[in-house]
């Protein structure tokens, strides 16, 4: 039930910092498995309109190829965070990451979990039953297309679970200022009242607290929170995937493309992609290919007039994950809770980007399932608003955040939900498997009661 700060009990079982997707699949999961008291702490109000405060605390300096702008719009301080301005894309993650031993787990840990990942976002089971078909022609090239959430707003869709169980607390505008860990035990959450007028920090205990506040903000937390001499690369391996708008022109073989494209729903967009496995074998990265305001047309193809289906591609791509892309505490600006800013700075790589469209053009062309036209020498590249990666999982602590369940290396109850978590981003959109992931934990915190 929403509360007021005076109502606040001095512990609970489960705290939870953030109301997005990650956070409020994982508060839901784990109290309906254990009936057990959960506290979610969410920065912002329940409506954008009381959110005001926390909007400014998502502010960020920047350097590289995102601007300030682009960070603090994908850090939503209200009830159900992000998912508020999420145009509801879903893929499920590609195989090409597990092929190569990235994830601290297999592709069927993840893949058990995206079945009811897809009933929360009410995305039609296609997303995880076809994720993807070879053509027949040329299985290095592959029919890959997004799927469709409504989208599922988590403010909407749990609120009436929040505000009726006695189990649950959540406490609007109030932000965490830090973990606060005792030899190897996070012991409790330090708050403000987002508004800086409450400008004593109060601390409430928890037996289990999991970061649940993005791919941003859970790596400068967990910065606030650490000891100095800490050694984990937090904030190191930030990602984002790269978008490419009207790219250059793709034309494909109608007649092959509507052998391998879904007839079941309308909920959703045509893309192809090179195959997990092509990828793999040439050191690619991941992207997929949108033909966007396509229209039937006739083209020339290997010598045959074919019909075929032309017109601007968009490509969202992968990007590798590097140390030097980073997000740091910053050295010259604080927020009005007298914070450091996280400070982040990432550059995209445009050759790893041109090699797949490459690539992927030599295949359409080999098997005759059409071509790219000629690519510009300069393209601008956006983002996605996809913040991953700054906080990995992996079983080594010299390269990763977390372990293989989320909980940050060294500290025996800190775990970390969202997509800050991911070692790889193949070029899937985030959000299914940040459910998906946040679902998977839920069910260990559950069997450690």
């Amino acid at each position: 039930m929403e509360i007021k700060f005076s109502d606040l009990r001095s512990s609970y079982d489960l705290i939870v910092i953030g109301s997005g997707p990650a956070g409020m699949t994982l508060a839901h999961k784990y109290e309906e498995r254990t009936g057990n008291s959960v506290l979610i702490l969410e920065s912002g109000g329940r409506s954008e309109t009381g959110s005001d405060n926390a909007r400014k605390l998502s502010l960020v300096d920047a350097t590289g190829d995102l601007s300030a702008t682009q960070y603090a719009f994908h850090n939503q301080r209200v009830f159900g965070g992000t998912s508020i301005v999420w145009n509801g894309w879903c893929q499920v993650l590609e195989k090409r990451a597990f092929l190569n031993d990235e994830w601290p787990f297999s592709y069927d840990d993840l893949y058990a979990y995206y079945p009811p990942a897809a009933d929360i976002l009410d995305v039609p089971e296609a997303v995880h039953r076809n994720p993807e078909t070879p053509f027949p022609d040329n299985a290095n090239v592959v029919y890959r297309p997004y799927y469709f959430s409504p989208p599922t707003r988590f403010n909407v869709a749990f609120d009436e679970w929040v505000s009726s169980n006695a189990n649950v607390d959540i406490l609007f505008n109030h932000s965490v200022t830090a973990v606060n860990t005792r030899g190897g035990i996070a012991a409790s959450v330090s708050i403000l009242e987002s508004s800086g007028s409450r400008p004593v920090p109060t601390e409430v205990f928890g037996n289990e607290i999991v970061l649940a506040a993005g791919g941003v903000q859970n790596a400068r937390l967990l910065q606030l929170s650490l000891p100095g001499d800490n050694k984990l690369p937090v904030g190191r391996y930030f990602c984002e995937h790269p978008h490419l708008y009207q790219y250059a022109d793709l034309v494909l073989d109608e007649l092959k493309l509507q052998q391998v494209k879904d007839k079941h729903t309308s909920w959703i967009v045509h893309a192809i992609a090179l195959s997990s496995e092509f990828c793999s074998e040439h050191f690619l990265v991941s992207a997929t290919f949108q033909v966007r305001n396509t229209e039937s047309a006739t083209h020339n193809i290997l010598g045959r007039s074919r019909r075929t289906i032309a017109g601007r591609t968009h490509i969202r791509a992968e990007m590798v994950s590097l140390g030097q892309n980073r997000i740091t505490l910053s050295d010259n600006r604080r927020d009005s809770l007298n914070q450091p800013v996280a400070h982040v700075g990432l550059k995209f790589n445009p050759q790893e980007i041109r090699a797949a469209c490459d690539h992927l053009n030599a295949e359409l062309v080999r098997s005759g399932l059409g071509r790219m036209g000629i690519q510009p020498e300069k393209f601008n590249i956006g983002g996605g608003g996809h913040m991953m990666g700054s906080t990995r999982m992996g079983n080594d602590p010299g390269n990763s955040v977390t372990d293989a369940q989320g909980r940050v290396h060294g500290i025996e109850n800190l775990y970390v939900a969202g997509s800050s978590l991911f070692p790889s981003v193949a070029a899937a959109n985030p959000t299914l498997t940040i459910v998906a992931l946040s679902l998977r934990l839920a069910d260990y915190l559950s069997r450690r009661q």
